[in-house]
């Protein structure tokens, strides 16, 4: 199952810059989108998760990439799962199996 990148609450959600609960300066990984890659799921399409790496590059700091907006610091692990999305789908393979979703 994939969902349309247009029809997606989240995504419009996420991509807008106009909200009325969420400042326009805040952001944070999405560390979670690895799952969907590595498990094969494809819920979210290829051009998010390319425009998510691009816009973490702006924002990494001497301590790496930050959680969020709040404060400098981060986790290694979190980050290690925001980088696997901008990695070639034959390294991922190699890492981690090619494991396919339960039915």
């Amino acid at each position: 199952m994939t969902l349309p990148a247009s029809g997606s609450p989240w995504i419009r959600k996420a991509t807008t810059t106009s909200s009325p609960t969420i400042p326009p300066t805040t952001w944070s990984q999405k560390y979670n989108l690895v799952w969907d890659q590595i498990l094969g799921y494809n819920l979210f399409p290829k051009s998010l998760r390319d425009s998510e790496i691009a816009f973490y590059k702006t924002k990494i700091n001497k301590f790496g990439l930050p959680l969020d907006s709040r404060e400098d610091y981060t986790k290694l692990d979190r980050s290690i799962w925001t980088a696997t999305p901008g990695i070639q789908s034959r390294r991922l393979q190699r890492y981690y199996g090619s494991h396919r979703p339960l039915d």
